[in-house]
């Protein structure tokens, strides 16, 4: 199972898209006005990183928010963040959430026999960035995904707890 945790701040950086916390019903709240649909998510106040509960992903559920171009990596600088809890590592694929709009492509994190994995397409080029580890078990991971534009080119990277796992 997955758990993902919540952070609750007052202030955002400039350009910051999404910040997502969990009710005790499971509603996805974004505190930045966005809509997400939950599919098959449960809470648990038993095992959390902050605010008192996190909601778990029992490796069929995942959130989801369609045509919003603002997730699209595209040209521009960009870092998507959170905190997961593996209790066993999935067999196979295990969704968490994902963002794909209509003709230009989306982005979405997943899990592969416990390996994050990010696939993102913009204008029809898809690309995956796979971790080489597989996340620790029965502790919370900062999971990071970074670009970077680098001259009309992006470098990506994913990194789990602060080190590389994964370009």
């Amino acid at each position: 199972a997955i758990r993902a945790g919540s952070v609750v701040a007052n202030a955002y950086p400039s350009g910051t898209v999404s910040v997502l916390n969990f009710n005790t019903n499971c509603a996805v709240i974004d505190d930045t006005g966005r809509t997400w649909v939950p599919t098959s998510l449960s809470y648990s106040n038993s095992n959390y990183k902050f605010g008192g509960g996190s909601a778990l992903f029992n490796g069929n559920s995942w959130i989801y928010s369609n045509n919003d171009t603002a997730f699209s990596p595209g040209s521009e600088n960009f870092t998507i963040a959170g905190w997961v809890y593996f209790s066993s590592n999935p067999s196979g694929w295990a969704p968490v959430w994902g963002n794909w709009w209509t003709n230009q492509g989306g982005t979405s994190l997943d899990f592969y026999g416990g390996k994050p994995r990010i696939v993102y397409d913009t204008s029809g080029t898809t690309k995956v960035i796979s971790g080489t580890r597989a996340l620790p078990l029965n502790t919370w991971a900062y999971i990071v995904l970074q670009g970077k534009n680098t001259g009309g080119s992006s470098d990506v990277t994913l990194y789990v707890n602060g080190v590389p796992n994964g370009t």
